[in-house]
């Protein structure tokens, strides 16, 4: 696994179960992570995430699944998201709007922390690994 400083997002194999604490020393500007839960939870009391847990989001597969101070969803909370749009597509002026408004209803947080990091809906989906065609799908005929 490598990252750079300029990554803002990285994606720790779901394979993994033990990620070392001086494994993201480097990556200042990391805005999002994937991880599996299960290596975060072997991980909680190194404090891998400790220099970002104010700007950072995880993706993780557990839904609820909470590391420390950290915000954290799920593929699943997303899809659940996506249901609560509208079923017209939303006009392309609104898309923006309209995405945040949604997100923030469910997700608060989440939402507020994405907007602080210039990030999306869409950002969101695509830093998850596997088969994201379902939710992606979903959110593009409603936003097309």
């Amino acid at each position: 696994m490598h990252a750079h400083h300029w990554n803002e997002s990285i994606q720790i194999p779901p394979s993994t179960v033990c990620i070392r604490g001086e494994a993201l020393g480097r990556c200042s500007s990391l805005k999002v992570v994937y991880s599996p839960s299960i290596a975060l939870q072997h991980n909680h009391h190194n404090g891998i995430f400790n220099n970002y847990h104010s700007n950072l989001i995880i993706l993780t597969d557990k839904d609820g699944f909470q590391y420390r101070a950290c915000l954290s969803i799920t593929l699943n909370n997303i899809h659940q998201f996506i249901q609560d749009l509208p079923n017209n597509p939303i006009p392309l002026n609104q898309q923006s709007q309209s995405l945040h408004q949604v997100l923030h209803q469910r997700f608060p947080n989440i939402a507020h922390q994405a907007q602080q990091s210039s990030l999306n809906l869409l950002h969101l989906i695509v830093y998850f690994p596997g088969d994201i065609y379902e939710p992606l799908s979903t959110l593009l005929t409603r936003c097309p």
